[in-house]
């Protein structure tokens, strides 16, 4: 059966509840960690489909630390590429939009 929410089982609940203390938040060690072992080992949300509806849209943005580009090529097929030139270093695109 499933638990009946309530004002006052809500309250109860919430009153429990703590917070991590700031460090937590704000610490580098903390947040390469959790690169690490949370968000580079799993599928995360770069962009909304509707932004890359058309052969030739694009954006260019960073998954889990990373530069990645994702764009639909001329077939409507997804892509997905690191966003660095392999010969100079520099970011291949920047933002969004359209190139044919």
């Amino acid at each position: 059966m499933r638990k009946q929410w309530t004002n006052e089982t809500f309250n109860t609940v919430a009153a429990r509840a703590e917070t991590l203390d700031a460090s937590w938040y704000l610490d580098p060690q903390v947040y390469e960690l959790e690169l690490e072992r949370i968000f580079a080992r799993t599928w995360q949300a770069v962009a909304r489909v509707d932004e890359v509806a058309k052969p030739g849209d694009y954006v260019a943005t960073d998954a889990a630390g990373e530069p990645i580009v994702i764009a639909r090529d001329q077939t409507g097929r997804l892509r997905a590429y690191y966003n660095v030139c392999p010969h100079r270093a520099g970011a291949l695109a920047r933002g969004r939009g359209n190139r044919k």
